[in-house]
This record gives C-alpha cells, sequence and structure tokens, in this order.
C-alpha cells in the first residue's frame, strides 16, 4: 500500500482503484487543514484583491494543492495534473473519478 501521512493521518494514496474513499479522506484532511473551502466549488472564496488577503489566499490555496498533490500515486499525478492555476480546479477534477481522466 503506497500511503501519505498529512496532519497525522495516513491515507492510502489515489489509485486507480480506491477514488471514492480516497476522496472522503482527503476532503476530511483538507478540513483539518481549514483549506477544504478551496476545494468547493460554491464555497470557493474568489481571488481577493486586496494584499494581505491576497496573501492569505495564496497560502491556503497552495497548501491545499500540496496536500492533494502529495496524496496521488505518480501515476495519477500525471493524469490528474494537480498544479494548475487554482485548488478550485483540482476540487473540480475531484469530482470524476480517474478513469474519467485522459492519459
Amino acid at each position: 500500500m503506497d500511503s501519505t501521512t498529512s496532519a497525522g493521518i495516513r491515507i492510502e494514496k489515489l489509485n486507480d482503484n480506491n477514488f471514492h474513499s480516497w476522496k472522503q479522506k482527503i476532503e476530511l484532511v483538507l478540513g483539518h487543514r481549514e483549506v477544504d473551502d478551496m476545494i468547493d466549488r460554491i464555497l470557493c472564496p474568489t481571488r481577493p484583491t486586496d494584499h494581505e488577503d491576497l496573501q492569505k489566499w495564496v497560502r491556503k490555496d497552495k497548501t491545499a494543492r500540496m496536500t492533494i498533490g502529495l496524496a496521488l500515486s505518480d501515476e495519477m499525478l500525471k493524469k490528474c495534473q494537480p498544479y494548475r492555476d487554482s485548488s478550485r480546479d483540482v476540487g473540480r477534477d475531484m469530482q470524476r473519478p480517474p478513469e474519467a481522466y485522459s492519459s
């Protein structure tokens, strides 16, 4: 089992066979890190224009993308491309299982 530890929680990395359980667990990890709103299509805050708020937003976005990226197997990392423009894009990708991705 290829796994990752985040926030003291060990989860199996996303592979071709564990999408639904992985998705539930990574959402819990993101919630524990208080960045789960960054992947939610409805709750995701828009990119602020105020400098101080923008710095906080960028930090939360980076934390969410890194947490997700580290929880992907090497094969899924290539397929899912977690380092998109924002973690909201990653959240959109998380709405569909890996077999929906093109290689």
